[in-house]
């Protein structure tokens, strides 16, 4: 073969060659675009997440002065709601509305994590330790509550136990803030 046949078989592949490097390029590109849309979304997931923790900031601080004037010891206390306690929640209007708040809040919370609306990592650490001690102080109201709506809170227990599975995995320690066994009243 001769340098012009082989310049001319060169010549015929470059555009072979650039359809290919221009496809390798247009292939990293949308690589590249559906990772930055993905971390995007990511990032707007843990946003809301953050927005939705705050949108009943002010019903959750009355409900939670409320039920400190009925439970002084809340934020101390080592141990979950007794029968007592859970029938004087029930007695008291005011207490019971807070409780249920309070409980409708961490429902809400679960509802968005297991419709991935707010993000579970977000979630866990901005209150994983307080929402795994506050269903597990009222735990025996939500059971009592529980007779007689059976479905009642499910998605906050969820996102409870989730919580706790993560502080485990993660080897956060926890049990001083949790109260004693739960058990249905």
């Amino acid at each position: 073969m001769d340098f012009n046949a082989l310049a001319k078989e060169a010549l015929q592949s470059v555009p072979l060659i650039l359809a290919w490097l221009t496809l390798f390029f247009a292939a990293w590109q949308v690589r590249l675009l559906s990772r930055q849309i993905n971390e995007d979304y990511r990032w707007r997931r843990r946003e809301k997440s953050v927005a939705f923790m705050r949108t009943n900031l002010p019903d959750l601080v009355e409900a939670q002065r409320v039920i400190l004037k009925a439970f002084p010891d809340y934020e101390s206390r080592k141990n979950i709601l007794t029968a007592a306690e859970v029938e004087a929640i029930v007695k008291d209007h005011d207490t019971q509305v807070a409780v249920d708040a309070y409980l409708n809040y961490l429902e809400d919370t679960g509802q968005a994590v297991r419709h991935d609306v707010a993000d579970f990592r977000i979630v866990y650490d901005l209150m994983g330790s307080v929402l795994i001690r506050n269903f597990s102080l009222f735990s025996p109201y939500v059971y009592r509550t529980r007779n007689v709506q059976p479905r009642v809170w499910e998605a906050a227990q969820e996102l409870a136990e989730k919580c706790k599975e993560r502080a485990i995995k993660k080897g956060d320690n926890f049990e001083e803030l949790l109260p004693g066994d739960v058990t249905p009243v």
